[in-house]
């Protein structure tokens, strides 16, 4: 991505870390950000932080070179995000799950040299890509993780980009312009969840409630505009659509609400509780993040598919806190020596012995012992599970 696509993807996030700054300075709102390149190579540029200066000063060290494989770089994305964030509750009952943000064109792009008959293999490579694309969007959706696709550029495929934020957990697609919507995300959250709680408190009181009054009044409390209140409505609709945002898959979805944790498999432990700022309004409610649940598969982790129809899968978490698929052989292996009662199976993960411990839900390595964990999968899931292992680095 080169020239006026570039500028306007740095004028987009430049835009929005002043919007994000402001949630923090002026609302006690803090969000951590991270910034992933996908281009040669695809690298997490910035960990995750709150000095939003630092994300500037980086960003304007970037220059647009080489090959940008959206493939690579979104599963690079989930593992970092799925191993170093955590969703916030916010409110009574309502869920924030951790966000990426995609800019780009979303015309894909293989990490692969070109084909020699270009346009023919192309096409059929192109197609083949954006299969795995949404493959992974559904791999987010199952993780609790939303994608906010920005397309950019003349060339922008938006349709595409529609269709992979709502295959993951609640995304959405977002124009460039609309960078004010993105930077206020949690704050928009915070402030549609208390007007969600106001409402059910009211009911529950059995007294004759005006929805739209309650609103209002909470959104002049937390000293919202105009140009705020569009954006508010829309995600109190989301919330009180009483579904899981986002599809997984084209099959009858299990049922989860989106605005409680019930049915998933998160375990509550408060962490911190962000302050009032002075004469700043609310928001200064609770926010605590969730923990990740069982080792063991549960209904409704994966896409629609009835579980008698799925198979078992292992993994094991690295040092990077980066979950990695064992192979389709070492599954087979583990699952024999499980299922014969056997307290550890012996098997490689990319030419390396490991050896998984069954009752301690460990696997050992050169000395040294990680989390594994065993779900069920579909074979959408099996194939998008293999092919994003290809693009993990070395261990």
């Amino acid at each position: 991505m080169k020239g006026e696509p570039f500028k306007e993807l740095i004028k987009f996030v430049d835009a929005f870390i002043d919007e994000v700054d402001k949630a923090n300075w002026n609302h006690g709102l803090e969000e951590r950000l991270a910034v992933i390149m996908c281009g040669s190579p695809t690298t997490v540029l910035h960990p995750f932080t709150t000095q939003y200066d630092d994300i500037r000063g980086i960003l304007d060290q970037c220059r647009p070179e080489g090959k940008t494989p959206l493939l690579t770089a979104l599963t690079l994305a989930l593992c970092y995000v799925d191993g170093k964030s955590e969703a916030i509750l916010v409110g009574e009952n309502t869920l924030i799950a951790p966000r990426v943000i995609v800019l780009s064109d979303f015309n894909p792009t293989s990490d692969k040299e070109p084909f020699d008959n270009e346009d023919e293999e192309a096409g059929k490579a192109n197609k083949k890509i954006q299969k795995h694309l949404i493959q992974l969007a559904k791999i987010y959706c199952q993780q609790m993780l939303s994608l906010y696709c920005v397309p950019v550029g003349q060339n922008k495929n938006k349709k595409f980009a529609r269709e992979l934020a709502e295959h993951s957990f609640g995304g959405e697609l977002i124009s460039a312009e609309d960078f004010q919507r993105a930077g206020n995300h949690i704050r928009y959250h915070v402030i549609a969840a208390r007007a969600c709680d106001d409402v059910e408190a009211a009911m529950a009181r059995n007294e004759d409630i005006d929805a739209e009054e309650i609103v209002k009044e909470v959104m002049s409390e937390a000293k919202c505009d105009g140009k705020d209140k569009d954006a508010i409505v829309k995600v109190i609709a989301k919330l009180q659509s009483g579904r899981k945002p986002g599809a997984a898959s084209d099959e009858e979805e299990p049922e989860k609400d989106s605005r409680t944790n019930e049915s998933t498999n998160f375990k509550k432990n408060k962490v911190h509780v962000v302050a009032n700022v002075a004469d700043s309004g609310f928001p200064g409610r609770d926010q605590m993040p969730f923990g990740g649940g069982a080792t063991e598969p549960t209904p409704g982790a994966t896409s629609g598919q009835r579980n008698a129809d799925k198979m078992p899968w292992w993994k094991w978490q690295d040092s990077q806190q980066f979950w990695r698929p064992f192979s389709e052989e070492a599954v087979k292996q583990i699952e024999e020596a499980k299922n014969t009662k056997k307290e550890f199976a012996q098997v490689q993960y990319k030419g390396k012995n490991f050896m998984v411990l069954f009752n301690e839900n460990k696997c050992e390595f050169e000395g040294k012992r990680f989390d594994v964990a065993r779900e069920l999968v579909n074979d959408d899931d099996k194939m998008s599970m293999i092919e994003m292992d290809k693009y993990m680095s070395a261990i």
